[in-house]
């Protein structure tokens, strides 16, 4: 009698706990979903420069809206640069790293789906955000611009990736501080539970299905760039916690294969700070690689 009640009191701490440890996967998710967003009040005008408010729509029906800003100096090259923000912040948060970019390039800025300007309900993580840049080089092309590339930092790192097997239309991709795929990101973020994080990992998978629509390892940018032949900056910080030094690796395997991939681990460097960490050398390699690949 005493081992039934035991195994009976076992099933009931057992079953209590999956509940909690569910429940705190929805409620990660959810809030991942719909973060509280940072819209910087920032715009071109601040800086002095010339822009064009624009808006174009996705293929799932969204408007995003974002700023053109035509190159300052004397270039000849028609070149156009997507400069992609974070999570979960907005395109003006983006103006402070692109002087040097705006003197030899057109900046296209604008904010992915639920952030700052643009419609959405939602952040999808990067699944349905590969829609944002499709859309953002459909609109170039209509405008008849010269070659485009692609600077993107975190979130926009990972989407930038993410779009290369859905449009021919990028010649260059830097790519700072992405992440490797969405499972990755949330054995990660429940690193603090080691003993729970697997499960925590197939919940939040679990959950992924149901409100977006895909498994959390098939959000994966390092899948997305094996084979590719797009020329590829590949940026990241020793010291990232938010997004480990791992996912640079994995992501650097994935790439083995491309002739034209290149790389930077920038040591002490966190999260998308490897600009403040190395400012010269950033902006010197960044601005090398687009003049190589932009002709």
């Amino acid at each position: 009698m005493q081992d039934v009640e035991w195994l009976g009191r076992a099933v009931v701490v057992v079953v209590g706990l999956g509940i909690g440890l569910f429940a705190v996967a929805a409620f990660g998710l959810f809030t991942s979903l719909h973060p509280m967003r940072y819209v910087s009040l920032q715009t071109p005008t601040d800086l002095g420069w010339e822009y064009e408010p624009v808006s174009f729509l996705t293929r799932d029906g969204l408007t995003l809206r974002g700023w053109y800003i035509p190159r300052s100096g004397g270039s000849a090259t028609q070149s156009v640069v997507i400069v992609l923000h974070g999570y979960p912040f907005s395109k003006g948060h983006m103006l402070g790293t692109i002087r040097e970019l705006h003197e030899r390039h057109d900046v296209l800025l604008f904010d992915f789906r639920y952030f700052g300007d643009s419609d959405g309900s939602m952040t999808t993580l990067g699944f349905q955000e590969h829609q944002d840049v499709q859309a953002a080089v459909e609109y170039l092309s209509g405008r008849e611009t010269g070659p485009i590339g692609v600077w993107g930092t975190s979130l926009g790192a990972a989407v930038a990736l993410l779009a290369l097997p859905h449009t021919d239309g990028i010649r260059a991709v830097v790519a700072d501080s992405p992440y490797s795929d969405l499972h990755s990101m949330s054995m990660d973020y429940y690193f603090s539970k080691p003993v729970f994080s697997p499960i925590m990992a197939a919940f939040t998978d679990l959950l992924s299905r149901v409100f977006i629509g895909v498994s959390t390892r098939a959000v994966s940018p390092a899948d997305a760039v094996r084979g590719t032949r797009v020329p590829i900056l590949l940026i990241h910080g020793s010291a990232d916690s938010t997004i480990p030094a791992d996912h640079f690796h994995r992501m650097r395997d994935a790439l083995a294969g491309s002739p034209q991939a290149e790389f930077w681990m920038v040591e002490d460097a966190e999260h998308g700070l490897a600009h403040v960490r190395e400012p010269d050398t950033y902006q010197s390699r960044v601005m090398d690689f687009f003049e190589r690949h932009l002709r």
